[in-house]
């Protein structure tokens, strides 16, 4: 049984000012890093769609764990609709049970059949997928996970190689490492990006149309995700035709780490040469800063996978990630928007095909 002084209550506005210090030392205590109060109105509550339905256990007035939920707009087979990311699953070492996973799912699973979301998403390792499995999720099966080489060196080095064993990495660049090819300039200009506007919006909704099930990347949302975010810098490139975008990628890079993450690539028509031209300058800004290898994620068989095939990356990292996609359903569950209901529920169920899914890593991994 847990402790009878363990209780759940929903993230909203009315407590998470008293609770976003407990989050913080939750969080820091749970993978080692450090979170400003100010992240968990961001994460939680200023998401475009508004607040979403986070619950927090806690014993007494400490909190001692919480699962994320939020609530993202997404195109399901042509269908506006708003469904719940779950992430974050955090529980201190001292209060796990699996009545107190049991009680945060549970009371997450309420409030998202009461909030009548579409369904629940999560990207999560083996670990928590057999958890949620358990709980009743589905499970879509592995995500994969690319990985580019800038710097063999650098990344033996992150890895606890001293800086001269480490050079023995330097034959095997040329093997592994990151390539040209072939690329030619595509008529494109690279621009930074200070914030996104309506040349965002109209590039999703030339792309939006070729995903079935995908979370939507207007430039609310992307404002929201890698302009706002109160602690980290996200790098913002477009490629423009005149003042048309044509291709937008962002990415980051740890200060103190080799690895770096590319979290979005979004480009019209899917032009190989744009799609390149897109990775190539993200890889030339990363390996001037130090960084030593790129993750990037993408649904197999689509041509963000194929351009970073064609650059070098590899699928190493799919293994040792383990990450998997996993859906929950909710009775009477329907799309939530400001306007008004469709039928969603006399549809098929297209999100349970893994296929029919677009993904990337800026879905799953946040910072």
């Amino acid at each position: 049984m847990p402790d009878e002084k363990t209780t759940f209550r929903r993230l909203d506005a009315s407590n998470l000012d008293g609770l976003a210090d407990g989050l913080s030392a939750l969080h820091h205590t749970v993978s080692g890093e450090r979170r400003v109060a100010a992240h968990w109105r961001w994460r939680y509550l200023d998401a475009p769609v508004g607040p979403g339905g986070t619950v927090v256990a806690l014993r007494g007035e400490r909190v001692v764990g919480k699962l994320g939920n939020v609530h993202r707009r997404f195109m399901v087979a042509g269908e506006r609709a708003v469904v719940g990311l779950l992430e974050g699953l955090s529980v201190l070492p001292t209060s796990r049970s699996w009545r107190c996973y049991q009680g945060l799912t549970g009371m997450s699973y309420q409030e998202s059949a009461a909030d009548r979301l579409a369904f629940g998403y999560a990207f999560v390792n083996p670990e928590t997928a057999e958890l949620s499995r358990r709980t009743g999720a589905i499970d879509l099966g592995r995500v994969p996970v690319w990985v580019g080489f800038l710097s063999v060196r650098k990344a033996l080095e992150g890895r606890g190689v001293p800086r001269g064993l480490s050079l023995v990495g330097l034959p095997f660049q040329p093997l592994v490492g990151l390539r040209r090819g072939n690329i030619g300039d595509a008529g494109v200009e690279m621009r930074h990006i200070e914030r996104f506007g309506g040349a965002c919006d109209e590039l999703w909704d030339a792309v939006a149309p070729h995903h079935t099930v995908t979370a939507v990347r207007d430039a609310e949302y992307m404002n929201w995700r890698y302009v706002d975010h109160p602690e980290h810098r996200y790098e913002r490139i477009g490629a423009y035709r005149g003042e048309g975008l044509d291709g937008v990628i962002v990415f980051r890079s740890e200060p103190s780490s080799p690895k770096a993450f590319i979290l979005e690539l979004l480009v019209r028509n899917h032009e190989r040469d744009v799609l390149a031209l897109l990775l190539l300058r993200a890889a030339e800004m990363l390996s001037a800063r130090g960084a030593g290898l790129v993750y990037a994620s993408f649904p197999a068989g689509s041509c963000e996978e194929a351009a970073l095939k064609e650059r070098g990356f590899r699928p190493w990292a799919t293994r040792p990630w383990g990450m998997h996609l996993l859906i929950s359903k909710y009775p009477g569950s329907g799309p939530r928007l400001q306007t008004p209901l469709l039928a969603f529920g006399d549809l098929p169920s297209p999100e349970l095909d893994p296929a029919n899914w677009y993904f990337s890593l800026g879905d799953w991994l946040i910072h």
